[in-house]
């Protein structure tokens, strides 16, 4: 994102704006990304910086308002903890797993704490991040050590998420940015439902492949790329963030381009694991398809695995 760029396309643009959004806080850059999405042309203006005052100044925590259980509003818990599985999920570049300790002074604070939070983790049902558990004095001291030790009986360790606001906030700002690139172009890299086994992506916004033959190659690419990427998430595969991988997940066309097309040694295996497919032949036929295609990067890629599979 070049601040110059957007304000050299902002003075040479003729046409109204469907939506304008005063501010580049959370509420904002959220705003601008949910109108981008529905194609509406949208326009977000920042006095200073993203983020920069009270969206800066959060607690950073990614919770299932457990507090909120002590009132039995339970449906407000569980909406909170459906929201937080999925940005865990959506961003683990953002979102981490934190654990909180609450010290117990007195005997029923064990049973009271314990039942409210197993009630808590089950709210949370398949997308709780970590099952509660008590704790004895000594674990208890050894996770807070400067706890009041004093009448302290032991603890028991819950788990919600922790968030990098600033950098969530450039995340929502590149979306948003990338949502709309020109007129038309209000289209989705690609998105894919494990529920219904079903995968969809825009080729519209690969490029045009009649241009020359440079861009009929960079449409092909970012066409099989999506399709790879789309069709791993089919079969149960997150975004991957250990290893340069197709599976990496990306907030613009520039970073989705600099991804490999090919899956890093973790997401091949639960491939081949998923379809009951022979890497080897698989790998030979994917060789034949690059030299074919003119992909002389992804042909020695599979070159050189089928070198090592061989020893």
């Amino acid at each position: 994102m070049n601040r110059e760029r957007l304000i050299d396309r902002l003075d040479a643009s003729s046409e109204p704006w469907d939506i304008v959004v005063v501010g580049g806080g959370a509420t904002g850059l959220g705003a601008a990304v949910d109108a981008a999405a529905r194609g509406y042309r949208t326009l977000l203006l920042e006095q200073s910086d993203f983020a920069k005052a009270t969206s800066s100044r959060s607690t950073k925590l990614v919770h299932g308002g457990v507090r909120y259980l002590e009132q039995l509003n339970f449906s407000l818990v569980s909406e909170a903890l459906r929201e937080r599985g999925l940005l865990y999920e959506n961003a683990p570049h953002l979102v981490s797993n934190l654990g909180f300790v609450v010290p117990r002074f007195k005997w029923w604070e064990g049973p009271f704490y314990g039942v409210g939070l197993k009630l808590y983790d089950a709210l949370a049902g398949s997308e709780n991040l970590t099952p509660s558990r008590g704790l004895d004095r000594e674990a208890t001291i050894a996770a807070i050590p400067n706890v009041e030790q004093d009448g302290l009986q032991g603890g028991v360790m819950y788990h919600d998420a922790q968030f990098d606001d600033a950098r969530m906030a450039m995340t929502l700002a590149l979306t948003a940015a990338d949502l709309w690139p020109g007129k038309g172009w209000n289209f989705v890299f690609g998105q894919a439902s494990l529920r219904d086994r079903v995968g969809v992506w825009s080729l519209y916004r690969n490029g045009d492949p009649d241009k020359d033959k440079a861009s009929y190659q960079l449409c092909l690419k970012r066409t099989i790329k999506t399709a790879v990427h789309e069709t791993g998430h089919m079969f149960s595969i997150l975004h991957c963030t250990a290893w340069e991988c197709c599976m990496n997940g990306s907030n613009t066309r520039e970073e989705s381009d600099r991804h490999p097309l090919w899956f890093c040694p973790e997401c091949n295996a639960k491939v081949c694991w998923a379809t009951r497919v022979d890497p080897v032949p698989r790998y030979r036929k994917t060789v034949e398809v690059c030299k074919k295609l003119g992909f002389e990067e992804e042909r020695a890629f599979y070159e050189k695995s089928l070198a090592r599979l061989a020893e």
